[in-house]
């Protein structure tokens, strides 16, 4: 009996050093050969409103240019829009002061087995009032990122692209 109890100690040892080695593979492998996505820097943003309580926000495409700065895995920065396409083919660019700033704070999920999700909330001063919205994009490489977003502006949602490059 216990010969037996000696081999299960074993097995529970040996099972848990295995556990460590892989934990620690991983670890490894997420933080050095893969590591947080870099968000830092100039970022450019286009949403397209796919659902809207405010009929002439459907359909709408925008353009921000947005500035990051990352600390670790929170992020924080400014928004400003530069360009809007209405429902209507009716298009604005926002240039110098004529520009809507806003700012956001935000933060990234690591996914140890996946891709990192990256999630925003922006305080938009709007023209004609205050507006909030939320993105949540997944990084499946460092200079695309696509996902969602939703708004109190029309009570709107769609999709978000962030990339590198203007549009």
């Amino acid at each position: 009996m216990d010969f037996l109890h000696l081999f299960d100690l074993k097995d529970i040892f040996s099972n848990s050093i295995a556990g460590l080695i892989i934990i620690i593979i991983i670890f490894f492998y997420k933080e050095k050969v893969s590591s947080i996505t870099d968000c830092s820097g100039v970022w450019y943003v286009k949403t397209i409103t796919k659902e809207t309580a405010y009929n002439p926000y459907m359909d709408m495409t925008l353009v921000y240019k947005m500035v990051v700065l990352q600390k670790g895995q929170e992020l924080e920065g400014t928004i400003e829009k530069i360009y809007e396409n209405t429902s209507k083919n009716i298009s604005k660019e926002y240039i110098g002061k004529d520009r809507i700033r806003s700012k956001f704070k935000g933060y990234i999920e690591r996914n140890y087995f996946g891709a990192d999700k990256i999630s925003i909330h922006i305080t938009e001063n709007g023209t004609d009032r205050e507006s909030t919205s939320f993105q949540k994009v997944i990084s499946k490489c460092s200079n695309v990122l696509e996902g969602e977003f939703e708004s109190t502006a029309g009570d709107s949602k769609g999709i978000c692209i962030w990339q590198r490059k203007p549009f």
